[in-house]
């Protein structure tokens, strides 16, 4: 009756195949049933008809929340996608769907002098496309915005006279909701319409909202599917990514993502945890207080003040700055945990152009790298302040390299306070040399690894003057 094997009615039976559209159409037809009462174009399907006929036959509502793709195989556009023979027929799509019709007379049509309320239901939050957004063929398209950006949900190529014959498209729109309870990034909401109608909010998440901030601590969130909108008061501090400005939530919804969390407490700040193996990149970024944490890395590439916080600690991971200029970091504090690492590279510095700026109180466990791969005409770390008092502690398992720059650690401001660099007890200098590997003078501080040779705490490799400019070291005293 249908045209298809015993065993391709037992395996559709059992759920073991899908049924192609015209199949289906075929099922349908045989037990005197539309459709939709056999078959659901369900979220996730795929399907595909080409065909030399009218593709679909439809006689009663369907939902299409699928991938479906109808066209002509001969192209000569001289028949209908979805031809409707009776009353009261409405088609839904829903946000999922993706439905293509190509090469018709129409895509959908009512050809029955009597018939005329056929409609096809978009979901909340659909646009239609302007003239100027479609694509080569195209002759109307709808789209819709979420977290990854736009998805056309349908569009209609190669259509021959108009979209549709006596058939709506309807764009519903909400007027007088009411947002009865907000939701947060771990519970839904809930708002009302006129109607009393309720409407489900989903729990603030990148996927189903836009945000916005506004001024005094105000965040304006959009529900993408829904376009409802509503204010949030988040007090605390603020991070700046790149020029977008992130409160404590919209920085664990908006950007997070599967490489790296993103939390935030009164006490520490912003804590950005990169995953073991992953590295996120960003150009700039400015809190007061940033820890970075995880197995992973966080790589900054602005072409100066890439960093700019209050409190920098590394607990754990690699901070790489890749700046093009001047200023990679800019802080008051830093704290590099044992086995966490800080790498600064720079194309080339000139004369002026410093490197790391700190203006208090700096504690290496971990590694400091610091190299200029251009003129060494630059300090590597200095402070910017009269009143900064620069004083670094290095521990006896920490490493501080800093290649390619004029001076290594320099304080300029003649009013402002020597600098001290405190490394642990039996720390001894070493003499200036051509390093065997780069042939470049070096010199350091380095103390007896306990198998007779010598464990570097701190090099200088290649600086044209002295590595430190009014900066004393103080060996065997803690700051």
């Amino acid at each position: 009756a249908v045209d298809v094997t015993r065993q391709t009615i037992i395996s559709l039976e059992s759920g073991r195949y899908n049924a192609s559209l015209l199949l289906a159409h075929k099922i349908a037809r045989y037990f005197g049933l539309t459709i939709e009462e056999v078959f659901l174009f369900e979220e996730g399907s795929n399907v595909a008809l080409l065909t030399a006929d009218d593709s679909i036959v439809l006689s009663g509502s369907a939902q299409l929340f699928g991938t479906l793709l109808i066209k002509d195989k001969d192209g000569d556009r001289d028949k209908t996608a979805v031809n409707i023979p009776v009353d009261g027929v409405t088609i839904e799509l829903a946000r999922s769907s993706r439905i293509t019709i190509d090469s018709f007379t129409y895509a959908f049509g009512q050809f029955s002098g009597e018939l005329r309320n056929a409609q096809v239901l978009m979901p909340y939050g659909t646009f239609a496309k302007s003239s100027g957004d479609l694509g080569e063929g195209e002759r109307a398209g709808w789209f819709i915005i979420d977290g990854s950006g736009s998805q056309d949900i349908m569009t209609l190529k190669n259509i021959k006279d108009a979209a549709t014959m006596k058939v709506a498209i309807v764009m519903p729109s909400l007027e007088g909701v009411t947002v009865e309870q907000q939701p947060t990034p771990t519970t839904t909401g809930k708002a009302t319409t006129e109607d009393g109608s309720t409407i489900v909010l989903p729990v603030l998440s990148a996927k189903n909202y836009a945000f916005e901030e506004k001024t005094d601590n105000v965040v304006t969130f959009t529900h993408y599917e829904t376009a409802i909108s509503f204010d949030v008061t988040v007090e605390g501090e603020r991070l700046t990514v790149d020029g977008t400005v992130y409160n404590k939530i919209t920085a664990q919804t908006h950007l997070s993502s599967a490489d790296m969390a993103v939390t935030y407490d009164d006490e520490n700040g912003y804590n950005l945890s990169v995953n073991e193996g992953s590295e996120v990149t960003f150009g700039t970024m400015k809190a007061d207080k940033i820890t970075l944490s995880g197995k992973g890395a966080l790589k900054l590439t602005a072409a100066n003040n890439a960093l700019t916080t209050t409190d920098l600690v590394v607990s754990d991971g690699t901070l790489k700055i890749t700046a093009t200029t001047y200023n990679a970091i800019v802080t008051e504090n830093m704290t590099i945990a044992e086995g966490a690492a800080v790498n600064v590279t720079a194309p080339g510095t000139t004369s002026g152009q410093n490197m790391l700026i700190f203006n208090g109180n700096i504690v290496i466990n971990g590694t400091l790298s610091a190299v200029n791969n251009g003129a060494n005409g630059s300090t590597a770390i200095t402070p910017n302040k009269t009143t900064a008092l620069m004083d670094i502690t290095i521990g006896e398992n920490a490493y501080v390299h800093i290649e390619n720059f004029e001076v290594g650690m320099g304080v300029w401001d003649g009013n402002a306070a020597k600098g001290k660099v405190h490394l642990p007890g039996g720390a001894v200098k070493s003499a200036t040399a051509k390093d065997p590997g780069t042939n470049l003078n070096t010199f350091g501080y380095y103390v007896d690894d306990g198998q007779g040779g010598q464990k570097y705490l701190l090099k200088c490799v290649n600086a044209s003057q002295d590595s430190f400019w009014r900066v004393d070291v103080v060996i065997g005293q803690t700051a």
